[in-house]
């Protein structure tokens, strides 16, 4: 039997043949990508024709075998072990997602949910390129049962959160991921390029929720980055990108990037927000000024000030100071 992924047209519950028996053949269906088009589906193989290491890993999990740590780490030296376990288990979930199979209040044992949410968590990187695929369709329930389950891979599904940011047409997807990167804790080793990625979307993306989750990003994983000792120049790439999001030809953006400044910490922000704060005093609406006003209290811990007059000489008696501090705290 072929199981066939229509482009666009395949909803999460068919996430391209994700269901028992399809033997490392997914081929990643969902919305076009800018780097490679659409493939068609492999083969959805029945069980029992599949090869009896196959068959053997899927019984051990469908059993819970007492042995089945050790069975999953030799499966995970086997890269199509490994792609079989990751994606059959993704066809679980939404199955489980789908029949409401989630852990009850007060139970003494996971819901089957729960159950392989988990198990997905503990294989950790090896999961995140078949989830943030799912993430990147879009569409329907599969990119909030992804974006629950990478979060709980933590740091481990940046790279491949980020690369479907670059790879998706899909802006929604798009917007799904820069979500989702407000809250994914640092990878290990790539977040100058994701900041890079971020940067990009928050200037050209055509998608103002791209722009607003990438501000946003943009701020939460600088911060967090300046505060685990990266590079100077990483913040202040941030600040700048942000500090331009100010005047985005959508309130919304603007609203974000603000938020985001006061988020990232660094006083050096503060004219760019009193600026921010005048554009909006000047406006006919000002439904976005408490929101400049949290930023520069986040920022100085001044709370008092109104008016743009007085934000500015309190900036003139205080800034350099300010900024001296904050550069050699000691």
């Amino acid at each position: 039997m072929m199981i066939q992924c229509q482009n666009k047209r395949i909803g999460p519950q068919m996430f391209c043949g994700l269901l028992l028996g399809l033997c490392f053949g997914w081929s990643g269906c969902g919305t076009p990508t800018k780097q490679e088009p659409a493939r068609p589906v492999a083969a959805r193989t029945p069980l029992n024709d599949l090869p009896s290491a196959y068959r053997e890993l899927w019984a051990a999990w469908i059993e819970q075998a007492a042995d089945w740590p050790i069975r999953r780490e030799m499966a995970l030296e086997d890269p199509g072990l490994t792609r079989f376990l990751v994606e059959n288990l993704i066809g679980e979930l939404i199955t489980a997602y789908k029949a409401g199979a989630f852990t009850q209040p007060g139970a003494d044992r996971l819901g089957q949910y729960d159950l392989i949410k988990q198990e997905l968590a503990v294989i950790g990187a090896p999961a995140a390129g078949p989830l943030a695929e799912l993430l990147a369709l879009g569409n329907g329930d599969g990119p909030a049962i992804a974006g629950d389950v990478l979060e709980a891979l933590g740091g481990a599904g940046v790279p491949e959160v980020s690369n479907q940011l670059l790879r998706t047409d899909n802006s929604r997807a798009r917007g799904l991921a820069a979500e989702l990167l407000i809250r994914l804790p640092l990878s290990s080793g790539n977040e100058t390029e994701v900041q890079a990625l971020l940067i990009e979307l928050l200037r050209s993306d055509s998608d103002w929720t791209v722009r607003k989750y990438s501000a946003l990003a943009l701020a939460r994983r600088s911060r967090d980055l300046s505060t685990r000792g990266g590079a100077g120049g990483d913040l202040d790439r941030a600040l700048g990108a942000l500090s331009r999001a100010l005047v985005d030809s959508d309130p919304a953006v603007s609203e974000a990037a603000a938020v985001g400044l006061g988020l990232a910490g660094d006083v050096r922000a503060v004219p760019a927000l009193i600026n921010h704060l005048e554009r909006i005093l000047r406006s006919t609406d000002l439904s976005h000024a408490r929101s400049a006003y949290r930023s520069l209290f986040n920022l100085t811990g001044v709370r008092d000030l109104r008016g743009t007059a007085a934000w500015r000489e309190w900036w003139r008696l205080n800034g350099k100071a300010r900024i001296d501090v904050q550069r050699d705290p000691g």
